[in-house]
């Protein structure tokens, strides 16, 4: 068995062998932590909306087709109740 296998946590011998980081790294670590995620989070949105152009069969870069995309009266009207 080694060293690390017999440790409860790998964590354990990386604070062994190089001491526990400063709060500043820690701070420092977390945030680029958070810009990792928005990251994710900004790369799953515009895959999104992508998958949303797509299906609409509407081109985002073309805003004057927009509307012209579905024939008139085929969209659901949201103002009346059923």
């Amino acid at each position: 068995m080694t060293q690390l296998a017999a440790r409860t946590k790998p964590e354990d011998w990386v604070c062994e062998t190089a001491g526990l980081p400063s709060p500043l790294t820690v701070q420092r670590f977390n945030a680029d932590l958070m810009r990792v995620r928005a990251l994710r989070q900004s790369q799953q949105c515009k895959e999104t909306e992508a998958l949303i152009w797509e299906k609409a069969g509407i081109n985002r870069d073309t805003p004057e087709n927009w509307y012209h995309a579905f024939p008139h009266g085929s969209r659901a009207n949201t103002s009346a109740r059923a």
